[in-house]
């Protein structure tokens, strides 16, 4: 599955405006706070939860666009290090995976353990789900609901604004139609800092199930 950023031409103006003009002093570390949930249609006619944030950030180092997949920080992969600080390399050691394009790179005749890079979202989601304990607990979904969104400003300029995004949550909702859910968000700038966490109030399946 895979989520995706949603805002308007208006917005993006409105993004850039207020860039220019004079903004109390921001921390260079993101912050976010909840505004709402709303179900939209992606052009493809697919069904998204909307989760919509308000965030402020002092230097506007936010989104990525496609020359960012160039900058190792933001690869989908990177090479998992050993306690020193090395690669660690095929075969080395018990309990590696067997050899797969998945698990591994092969530089210059070396074969490298590797792992997927959660640096290549900016936008993180956990969905939570009441138990019988009363608790909300984090599910663990097959596809992560991370994802990325653009560039918010050519300038690292201070930026405050509202970010909307859409999640193909539609399956969940109607596997927890009844259930009380919540969904827990961070984002993270180029420089990846992390944000405050959020959380949703809580809702049903059912409040958000599209039939």
């Amino acid at each position: 599955m895979k989520s995706r950023l949603a805002f308007s031409v208006f917005f993006v103006w409105l993004l850039i405006t207020l860039a220019c003009k004079p903004i109390p002093e921001l921390s260079s570390v993101p912050s976010i706070e909840f505004l709402g949930l709303k179900n939209i249609v992606d052009d493809n006619g697919a069904n998204l939860l909307q989760l919509i944030v308000a965030f402020e950030d002092g230097d506007g180092d936010l989104g990525l666009d496609e020359v960012d997949s160039l900058d190792y920080r933001y690869r989908k992969y990177v090479l998992v290090l050993d306690e020193n600080g090395n690669p660690i390399r095929f075969g080395s050691r018990p309990g590696l995976p067997p050899f797969s394009g998945n698990d591994y790179f092969v530089i210059h005749g070396d074969t490298l353990l590797k792992e997927l890079n959660e640096n290549q979202f900016n936008f993180f989601v956990d969905l939570l789900v009441k138990n019988e304990d009363e608790v909300f607990e984090k599910i663990e979904l097959k596809a992560a609901l991370n994802g990325t969104f653009r560039r918010l400003s050519s300038e690292e300029t201070p930026l405050e604004g509202e970010i909307k995004y859409g999640i193909p949550l539609n399956f969940y909702l109607n596997f927890y139609k009844y259930d009380e859910i919540k969904l827990k968000c961070y984002i993270k700038d180029r420089a990846l800092n992390k944000s405050n966490e959020v959380l949703t109030p809580a809702f049903k399946g059912s409040d958000y199930y599209v039939e």
